[in-house]
């Protein structure tokens, strides 16, 4: 069960204050890790090669479900509050009570939402990446 803690920005729900600190635990589906190198290889006239990394970028995509109806206006007040750049912590292994190995991400881009079924219940799926 991951977690995330970030500062309220919209949708925020009851309760809550704008610019506060919140933590959450969600129900996580699948939360797969993946990598992506920018470099430059070249190649000598002798056969040798040289390659220089430009940059390593670290992205995580997110699928949350049994989100219930009851805790969508949560789930809507995190993505929406960190949608604009904002950094924020994601722990993927571990919960608000016990740590794992938080890392600081940004989001990327929108977040999809949609119900699974003809249930009561939603799958939120996102991706963050790591700065």
């Amino acid at each position: 069960m991951p977690a995330f803690t970030y500062t309220a920005k919209r949708s925020l729900i009851n309760g809550h204050v704008i610019d506060t600190v919140y933590s959450i635990d969600i129900n996580a589906r699948s939360i797969a890790r993946s990598s992506s190198v920018k470099s430059k290889t070249k190649k000598s006239l002798g056969g040798q090669t040289e390659t220089i990394v430009q940059s390593r970028d670290i992205n995580w995509s997110i699928s949350l479900n049994g989100i219930t109806e009851l805790d969508l206006p949560a789930i809507r007040e995190f993505l929406d509050s960190v949608d604009a750049g904002e950094s924020f912590v994601f722990d993927p292994y571990g919960t608000v009570a016990i740590p794992d190995n938080p890392i600081s991400v940004k989001a990327r881009a929108g977040y999809t939402e949609s119900r699974q079924g003809f249930s009561d219940y939603f799958v939120i799926g996102f991706g963050v990446y790591e700065i």
